[in-house]
């Protein structure tokens, strides 16, 4: 009971300390971006508990999958928490670009907004949306870092970590509020990310729904995370003297655009990885269609 009282003494204090720091709009926001973290971790929950994850991968046409979907094996528990993590990922990205949609036409007119409203405008809006994808970058980080060894591209840790820490500082500073929209479009890609890997794993990949889903990939790939967001690096550019002149924290000034240029490197490589595994798709298919 000592040591009960003890944390529960430095609980309050805690929290008296982050009411003391934080205004009641961000504390809002953080609340928002709790609940969503709760909500994204009881769908994996439920989802795996329930053995949907397994229920999925035992309708394979790889008999390899099909065979280790109930299986504690390293390949049977890799492709569970994958298609977990794939799950909880379809549903934000699905959300985040209606979300990102939405934004862009509330702020349609953006051309005529000044640079300090581009950069600083606390619209209350986007920041509840930038609250919700907060929860869903920490619950599949936590899955992720949980098991590790169940996911290879450590691209997608380094990526997580970025705009988690990107998306919280935005949420406690009230800044970057322009640039959160067309970093929020580059999800317009992630479905179909979702869908090659799900459709690979069923045993589906010498499926014209395969190809058709892989075009859609890197349309959407290359336009929003090369293209929207090369405009968007060089418009944050030309605004970034009247960021550095602000007030505001060391961060929003060094740290996080430091950080949006590294995950544009990471979209540049994802970008010709996806293109290089698209041509040789399509040479695979002519190739069978030859042999026909």
């Amino acid at each position: 009971f000592f040591w009960v009282g003890k944390v529960a003494t430095m609980a309050s204090q805690v929290q008296s300390m982050v009411d003391d720091y934080l205004d009641d709009d961000t504390k809002l926001n953080f609340k928002i971006a709790g609940a969503s973290l709760v909500f994204y971790l009881v769908l994996i929950a439920v989802f795996n508990l329930l053995k949907l994850d397994a229920k999925l991968l035992s309708l394979s046409k790889d008999p390899k999958v099909r065979k280790e979907a109930y299986a504690m094996t390293p390949l049977g528990i890799k492709n569970r928490v994958y298609m977990d993590s794939t799950v909880q990922s379809l549903l934000s990205s699905v959300l985040s670009s209606a979300l990102a949609f939405h934004l862009l036409y509330v702020h349609r007119n953006w051309r005529e907004y000044s640079g300090e409203r581009l950069l600083f405008d606390p619209d209350a809006l986007t920041f509840y949306y930038c609250s919700v994808m907060t929860g869903y970058f920490a619950s599949d980080l936590i899955l992720e870092l949980i098991y590790y060894n169940c996911f290879p591209e450590f691209g997608m840790i380094i990526h997580h970590v970025i705009f988690l820490f990107c998306c919280a500082h935005n949420l406690k500073n009230k800044v970057f509020t322009f640039q959160y929209i067309w970093l929020s479009l580059c999800e317009c890609s992630t479905p179909f990310v979702n869908l090659r890997w799900v459709l690979h794993v069923l045993g589906l990949k010498d499926t014209k729904a395969y190809l058709v889903n892989g075009f859609f990939l890197t349309m959407t790939f290359f336009f929003f995370r090369v293209i929207v967001y090369s405009f968007g690096l060089y418009h944050l550019y030309t605004l970034y003297p009247l960021l550095l002149a602000s007030d505001k924290p060391f961060a929003s000034k060094y740290i996080v655009p430091s950080f949006l240029v590294v995950g544009y490197f990471l979209n540049l490589l994802w970008a010709t990885k996806i293109v290089k595994g698209l041509i040789s798709l399509m040479k695979g298919g002519k190739k069978a269609k030859k042999e026909e």
